[in-house]
């Protein structure tokens, strides 16, 4: 059985031993791409509403994107600090 949506994401966030950034990226990703379906299919029907709501999918999976992105630099910076002081 094929599972699409949300469901694979609140299942690969289940899996045990799994590093959470890496979770988070997908989901960020699945985000992003559901945002560009519904605008998509928004232009095609000529729905403002749907579109609309695809643009603000991809604006936050972005913004979230931003956030994972910083939290990766600061444990970069963390483990850098941490070397220079070994």
């Amino acid at each position: 059985m094929i599972r699409t949506g949300y469901s694979v994401v609140r299942d690969i966030r289940c899996l045990e031993g799994v590093d959470m950034g890496i979770t988070d990226k997908i989901s960020n990703t699945a985000e992003n791409a559901k945002g560009k379906a519904k605008e998509a299919t928004g232009k095609m029907t000529d729905n403002e509403r749907l579109e609309a709501e695809g643009k603000m999918d991809q604006a936050s999976a972005k913004a979230k994107q931003v956030g994972e992105k910083a939290k990766d630099a600061m444990g970069d910076a963390k483990d850098a600090a941490k070397d220079a002081l070994r």
